[in-house]
């Protein structure tokens, strides 16, 4: 993050390209490292149990593929 600050392409595209619909843009660059930096473990242990429960939690296996006859079967 601390990187994204120093290079072009970040004012360019991310900041600047939206400054004129959106001046806010200008201020939320600025004030973005302090505002990670403020962030604290219980308001994330609020957001996960909010957003990362059980209810919405996706699984998936992955198996090797089978050789057959010296090819692998998909």
């Amino acid at each position: 993050m601390q990187q994204s600050l120093r290079t072009n392409n970040y004012w360019l595209n991310g900041v600047l390209a939206r400054a004129q619909k959106k001046p806010e843009v200008l201020d939320w660059a600025r004030t973005r490292l302090a505002d990670v930096k403020a962030i604290t473990t219980a308001e994330l242990s609020a957001l996960a149990k909010e957003y990362l429960g059980h209810a919405r939690a996706s699984r998936a296996t992955v198996l090797p593929t089978v050789e057959k006859k010296g090819k692998s079967v998909d």
